[in-house]
């Protein structure tokens, strides 16, 4: 399986699927179990699953969140992992745009065998606004600074 490419990974009988864990954990991967009635099953076997982190932050004066992936088991060589039924909370299926940027990030991901966290854009928009967004040392500056200004003003 890792060897496949996008094309490859699409034409298998795969179902993309989103889970979250009762430990808190949201992931992306995809499956050749079906998910409709798990009810008889104690595991699911996932493929390629890849940690759904959501990071909040301060954008011409809103809040925006943006989504990164990052391999759930990034110091094994398997992309093969067996979850209890129980662990889960919730499973279904990905919305089709999801299922290409996941897809897009597996793929790159082996190629590359590189492991860090791939900067995802769910927004739709193919403009690169995203520039603001680079320096995160200057964005948590900046919210440290909003942090201090409010509990000044807080304790007088």
């Amino acid at each position: 399986m890792s060897e496949n490419t996008v094309d490859e990974k699409k034409e298998e009988n795969l179902r993309y699927v989103y889970i979250k864990l009762c430990n808190g954990d949201s992931l992306m991967c995809c499956t050749t179990d079906m998910i409709d009635d798990m009810s008889e099953m104690t595991h699911i076997q996932v493929i390629d699953p890849l940690q759904v982190l959501s990071l909040r932050m301060p954008y011409k004066g809103t809040i925006v969140e943006k989504y990164m992936f990052q391999s759930w088991i990034p110091f094994s060589e398997s992309n093969v992992v067996n979850l209890a039924i129980d662990d889960i909370l919730y499973i279904g299926d990905l919305k089709p745009q999801y299922v290409e940027q996941y897809v897009e990030y597996t793929t790159s991901m082996l190629d590359n065998e590189d492991e860090s966290a791939f900067d995802l854009d769910f927004s739709g928009d193919d403009d690169d606004d995203d520039e603001d967004f680079d320096d995160l040392d200057e964005q948590q500056q900046s919210i440290e600074t909003s942090q201090k200004e409010a509990k000044k003003k807080w304790l007088h």
